[in-house]
């Protein structure tokens, strides 16, 4: 899967791991997760679940914090434009939750809107059609 074709909370985590130093295997254990699932967060080919997003989002940004290399934290500081800990967990929660409910696949959106709006407009045509035959 290339870049352009991972969603926002995928591109983030992806940076934040980079940024921080953290390993995966590191997050997995914290999070109990196995490691295969931050890979595959990482690489956008899964997402945590609804029912299960706050708390890992909130595991994650702890765990970012908490792990990091002490250059990764100032990059990460530096980067969120914060001083404290407590103040970057926040701020990496709420990116990632921002970033986890916004859609990530636009373009079979857009089309299915399309279609639908095709059908209404074909609905109404054989519609005006029918009310014609009437008169």
């Amino acid at each position: 899967m290339s870049t352009n074709e991972k969603n926002r909370f995928s591109t983030l985590l992806e940076e934040l791991i980079s940024i921080s130093g953290v390993k995966n295997s590191g997050l997995a254990k914290a999070l109990q997760y196995d490691a295969s699932y931050i890979s595959k967060w990482v690489s956008g080919r899964l997402l945590p679940t609804e029912k299960t997003k706050k708390k890992i989002l909130s595991g994650l940004s702890h765990e970012i914090v908490s792990q990091s290399t002490s250059e990764g934290l100032e990059n990460l500081y530096a980067n969120y434009q914060v001083s404290f800990p407590e103040e970057l967990e926040n701020v990496i929660y709420d990116l990632s939750l921002i970033h986890i409910s916004e859609p990530t696949r636009r373009t079979p959106i857009s089309y299915a809107v399309f279609c639908l709006k095709k059908k209404k407009k074909k609905k109404r045509e054989s519609s005006n059609t029918y009310k014609k035959e009437k008169k």
